[in-house]
């Protein structure tokens, strides 16, 4: 759960992610590398943890501060966790599950009694469901006659219909036939990761998207929703100062400044106070110019990953797309490394004005 600025509104993003386990030394090392740094940091917010007494499944979930996240319960087996989060002065219970394969019944009867136990009218469950809720657009196999994906069972459909949630997700995408979860056993795709919520919730919806497989075994999932308004406040990224462009631009304009306004015409505070504003406008605009230029470079490179996708499974045939889906994921994880890297700096140091 993180809270998202974008200019003077807030929105919060709520993303579902199976990384199917980590286990596996190159895979670990390899997310690790990214993301412990960040995942250290305060700036996150708080963790909250299911763990099985075994190592072989769990659940984490991130809340920001702001949102006021508090522990509500978290079941024995890695496979339920409750947090209470806080949107718009509306208590929100957010459930993420990890839905075993088998006994399935059993599970989503436990996760419709535990709901019922703790009462919440506003609720959301999000995770990896091991199921479909329609064969038609929400499965694909590369073998014919093979036996499809397991459907919901009729417990879950019962959880569904007390609380009327509502599949974010498909309500912004009715008649997409994208999935989450490629297995390379059955050679086969489905939408498995999903995110649910209650009808109170949606007039806040803004948007349901489901991300590019960069580097887990799932596609994320998130939501956003409308937050509170807010005027953030500004901050230097230190990382400017080591570019030699930024750095001569700014000393430019500077120099042109004092030579336009002298202290002897008005007083040297004045003068301060307008070159603090007027280089902080420069800066907002230059740091404007490289943050879009980068994030249309991502959303270019996860376009074109997702595209592949998309030409793989309606082709398994074309085995050189996955190459090429490879290609694009390590130009991702470069980029993302880059950011996140900036971002862990600027919540060590922030520079104000």
């Amino acid at each position: 759960v993180q809270y998202i600025c974008n200019n003077s509104h807030r929105k919060i993003e709520l993303l579902s992610l199976n990384v199917n386990g980590l286990n596996g030394p190159s895979k670990r090392r390899r997310i690790f590398k990214q993301y412990v740094k960040l995942l250290e940091c305060s700036k996150l917010g708080k963790l909250f943890v299911s763990s099985a007494s075994q190592k072989k499944r769990g659940l984490a979930l991130y809340g920001k501060e702001k949102l006021d996240p508090k522990y509500i319960l978290a079941d024995e087996d890695g496979r339920i966790l409750m947090v209470e989060i806080i949107i718009k002065l509306k208590k929100v219970l957010l459930v993420a599950i990890y839905a075993p394969n088998d006994h399935q019944e059993t599970f989503y009867q436990k996760v419709h009694m535990l709901l019922l136990q703790v009462d919440y009218q506003s609720v959301c469950v999000m995770g990896d469901f091991n199921a479909i809720v329609n064969k038609g657009i929400e499965y694909k196999s590369e073998s014919k006659g093979k036996k499809g994906r397991r459907m919901l069972p009729k417990s879950c459909s019962n959880l569904i219909e007390e609380f009327r949630l509502i599949d974010a997700w498909r309500h912004k995408n009715p008649s997409s036939a994208n999935y989450s979860f490629y297995s390379n056993r059955h050679r086969s795709w489905s939408r498995t990761d999903m995110v649910w919520i209650t009808p109170d919730l949606m007039p806040g919806l803004i948007e349901a998207e489901m991300e590019a497989n960069v580097w887990a075994d799932h596609n994320p999932v998130f939501i956003s929703l409308k937050g509170a308004a807010r005027t953030p406040r500004w901050s230097l990224d230190k990382a400017l100062l080591k570019d030699k462009k930024f750095v001569e631009e700014i000393s430019k304009e500077m120099q042109i400044f004092f030579q336009i306004n002298k202290a002897e015409e008005t007083s040297l505070q004045n003068v301060w106070d307008t070159a603090k504003a007027y280089v902080r406008g420069l800066i907002v605009t230059y740091s404007a110019k490289i943050k879009k230029k980068k994030k249309q470079e991502r959303v270019t490179l996860v376009e074109k990953l997702r595209k592949r996708e998309q030409e793989l499974q309606a082709d398994p045939t074309k085995r050189n797309l996955r190459v090429q889906m490879n290609t694009l994921k390590h130009k991702l994880n470069l980029l993302d490394t880059n950011e996140l890297t900036k971002h862990t700096r600027k919540n060590q140091w922030l520079y104000c004005f």
